[in-house]
Parts: C-alpha cells; sequence; structure tokens
C-alpha cells in the first residue's frame, strides 16, 4: 500500500561499482513510525485464481525459478513436490537480470524480445511464481513496472503453498 517507492537499480553493487561516492558515517536521524495501508490486491493472485487459470487459457501460468527446479531435478526444502504447475511457462528470473552479482533491469523491448523468445505474450494476463514469492517479485516489477502489463499478478502462496495439498496437480513435463 506504500505509494512513494524508489529502487536503485543494481543495488549497492552498481552504484559501489560505477565509483559513486560512499559515506560510511552514519547520520542522526529522527525516529519515525511507518503505517503502511492495505496491500494492493489487484496485483495478487490467490490459489483460487491459479486453480482458475488451469482451464483458462487467456491467463498465463509463469514460472520464474531455474529450468532444474521446473522440471523437478530439484526442489526447495519448504516445497513438497517437484517439478510446476501444469500448463505453466518457464521464464527463469535470471533472464530479466543476466548480470552476475548485479541485479540491473533490462528495458522494456528487452523484456518484450526475452518474453516472446520464450512464447510468453509479454502484453497478456499473467500470474507469476516461484517457490516463495521472492524471484517472481522482480519479474513482477520488470513487467508491471517498466514494461507497463498492469495485467501481471504475482501468486503471492507461490509453490510453498500449492504442493501443500497433495490434490493440487504439479508435472515435470515442459510446456510448448
Amino acid at each position: 500500500g506504500f505509494e512513494n517507492v524508489a529502487m536503485l537499480d543494481g543495488g549497492n553493487a552498481a552504484w559501489t561499482a560505477s565509483m559513486e561516492e560512499l559515506i560510511t558515517s552514519a547520520n542522526n536521524t529522527e525516529a519515525k513510525n511507518f503505517i503502511a495501508n492495505d496491500a494492493h490486491s489487484e496485483i495478487l493472485a490467490t490459489i483460487d485464481d491459479v486453480k482458475s487459470a488451469l482451464s483458462n487459457s487467456i491467463i498465463t501460468l509463469v514460472d520464474t525459478r531455474d529450468l532444474r527446479q521446473h522440471i523437478g531435478v530439484k526442489k526447495k526444502d519448504y516445497v513438497y513436490d517437484f517439478g510446476h504447475i501444469p500448463g505453466s511457462k518457464l521464464l527463469p528470473y535470471k533472464m530479466l537480470h543476466p548480470a552476475k552479482g548485479v541485479m540491473n533491469f533490462v528495458s522494456k523491448s528487452q523484456i518484450a524480445e526475452r518474453l516472446k523468445a520464450l512464447n510468453i505474450n509479454p502484453d497478456g494476463a499473467i500470474i507469476l511464481y516461484c517457490n516463495s514469492a521472492y524471484e517472481c517479485s522482480s519479474v513482477w516489477f520488470s513487467l508491471y513496472e517498466i514494461y507497463g502489463n498492469h495485467q501481471v499478478r504475482i501468486y503471492d502462496g507461490s509453490l510453498h503453498q500449492w504442493t501443500k495439498d497433495p490434490n493440487n496437480p504439479m508435472t515435470t513435463i515442459l510446456a510448448n
């Protein structure tokens, strides 16, 4: 619910690498209370939204984890099954942040090129997920804020929530 936010492209690593001045002394600041507003529910997808997307060809489910997790060769401890949600397309989050050690955001045209190369419509309705909504949040930022697709949402529960219920389907078959 907080609106006035800025991000430093590349973070502190990029700032340091560009040889900008850093100070090591702390500034004295007055303590304040931060009060967050309600979350923007329009950017979040629920487990029911994901279940609906399984039979809705208009919404593309996108797995932002790496290939090894997507095909079920490995998984995180807090994800209870191998593979991915059936029908989801693979877009490893590192494809939008390829610099090693520095998380720089790519341009709008680069986002479009990379998604189209993976047979993902960058202008369509998309639900992103990963293991715990950590990795997919940077993809959401790229698609929503940089590319301008306001139909992209994050499944906040991601595979941690999805795989808690063994009745929710998982597969290791790659989607077209």
